[in-house]
């Protein structure tokens, strides 16, 4: 992976687990990108369209940045 693939997907779990471990966190609030739902789309298929928590961009048509939103969001969700 990149320079950004890894931090982003690994700083993700680590804020997540820690959260999690302290026992008094009572909600995460994950910030992430439209990159992480329309990267690697062709223009028509995003044009106009309601996205939901199903759909997700394809890493291997992104660039780095669009690639490290739509991974570290994708664990994110696995660890919820």
């Amino acid at each position: 992976e990149g320079s950004l693939v890894k931090p982003a997907v690994e700083g993700t779990e680590r804020v997540l687990r820690a959260a999690a471990r302290s026992g008094t966190v009572r909600r995460v609030v994950l910030t992430s990108s439209v990159a992480a739902i329309s990267g690697g789309r062709a223009a028509g298929d995003v044009a106009e369209r309601t996205f939901d928590e199903s759909h997700w961009s394809e890493p291997t048509r992104q660039e780095e940045y669009g690639k490290s939103k739509t991974l570290a969001e994708r664990r994110a969700w696995r660890a919820a």
